[in-house]
């Protein structure tokens, strides 16, 4: 199950990678490709690698034509990623 979190989250990274051109989603798509990923996240096992999952949970996805990078340039976009992107504290 995603959270708001999750979903804030997997909108701020899929943002960042649609601005770097390191993704292509089908036009209009971007929407359902998010609440998929958060989806993935929240089911996924604890103790999984988020970077891993979120890599397969995104190539997993219809409207994700392509992805551009690898798991070490997804840790790199996600800790870059600017303060106050997401809520602090977790979900609210």
């Amino acid at each position: 199950m995603s959270s708001p979190f999750l979903i804030s989250f997997v909108e701020a990274v899929v943002t960042q990678l649609v601005e770097n051109e390191q993704i292509e989603i089908r036009p209009g798509e971007t929407g359902s490709v998010v609440g998929n990923v958060a989806a993935r996240l929240g089911a996924a096992s604890e103790g999984e690698s988020l970077v891993s999952t979120l890599v397969k949970a995104l190539l997993a996805c219809d409207a994700v034509e392509e992805l551009y990078v690898d798991d070490m340039e997804l840790k790199d976009l996600i800790t870059s990623l600017p303060v106050g992107t997401l809520p602090r504290g977790g979900a609210r």
